[in-house]
């Protein structure tokens, strides 16, 4: 079964909600200055061709909390679902631009299609579209915790840029993997329990299963760039290794195909580590059709590798 074979059953109790999402992120795009239209299929596009996990996480989440009853925070849950692909996107495309990438979601990059200055913009402009959007959501804490998302990301990457050719400690290594990757998924499921009245015991078990999912799915993600095929993922690998980043799957000392396996199998066990205390924070919550997608995820996951 292909990917998206794969993830459309399990998005199957939100469907229709992550369609209007699509639509809001093309309403959004095309409800820009003139000088934007040049780009806004391109980007569109590139939103459109990724596996939709943020988003998914809010609809995900929400669902579970109201048991599948739309309730009255279902319109502001649509625009925080677009609101955190949105900056997904926007820091995508400076990833690509700090890693001199060609290829994200089997397209050429914006950096490489045009240039580095456009892309810088296009990212800049992604970022103000999401925040722009967020600013309707009527919930201080939920605009709060996706702000301090934005900055844990930034700060995420900028240590990683750091880091660049020197050694990292595990410790050091988890905390910008925290940063730059989980932090978000983290607030998507926090943000959405919040957002749609989820008591304080839910709204934590939720944020503790963004931030496990989120760490073992970076995790996976450096497993990859390490044994993944470009062609396959659809985008460009082998990208830590060159510009000197240092990862649990990638040390720079690890030359030989078999300290490279060595290396991969660790990381690999620490992200099941990670999958398992994500199963476990949703021991709180009733089961339903939205729990058992949330753990499709994790299976999905756990299968890229």
């Amino acid at each position: 079964m292909t990917t998206p074979d794969v993830l459309k059953k399990i998005y199957k109790p939100i469907d229709l909600d992550l369609r209007a999402i699509s639509r809001e992120i093309r309403t959004s795009l095309w409800n820009s200055h003139r000088i934007f239209i040049p780009y806004n299929r391109f980007i569109f596009d590139v939103v459109s061709g990724g596996k939709k996990i943020r988003p998914a996480l809010v609809l995900l989440s929400a669902g579970m909390i109201r048991n599948g009853n739309k309730g009255a925070r279902h319109k502001e849950t649509i625009i925080l679902g677009t609101a955190v692909e949105l900056v997904h996107t926007a820091s995508l495309v400076h990833d690509d631009i700090i890693d001199a990438a060609e290829l994200r979601r089997g397209k050429m990059t914006i950096n490489k299609k045009w240039d580095n200055h456009v892309a810088i913009l296009i990212g800049d402009y992604l970022y103000s579209k999401a925040f722009h959007m967020i600013q309707r959501i009527n919930n201080r804490k939920v605009v709060n915790k996706l702000i301090q998302a934005g900055l844990s990301i930034c700060l995420g990457e900028l240590a990683q840029v750091q880091q660049r050719n020197r050694s990292v400690t595990p410790q050091r290594y988890m905390d910008i993997i925290e940063n730059k990757t989980a932090s978000l998924l983290a607030a998507c499921c926090e943000t959405s329990a919040v957002l749609n009245g989820a008591p304080p015991r839910q709204v934590e078990a939720l944020k503790t299963f963004g931030l496990s999912f989120g760490i073992a799915f970076q995790l996976i993600d450096d497993c990859l760039d390490v044994v993944g095929k470009e062609h396959k993922l659809g985008k460009s690998l082998q990208i830590d290794r060159r510009n000197g980043e240092i990862t649990f799957a990638n040390p720079q000392s690890a030359d030989s195909i078999v300290q490279k396996q060595v290396r991969v199998n660790k990381s690999f066990r620490q992200a099941q580590k990670y999958l398992r205390q994500a199963i476990r924070a949703l021991e709180v919550v009733p089961s339903s059709a939205y729990k058992e997608s949330l753990i499709g995820l994790i299976e999905f996951v756990f299968g890229q590798i």
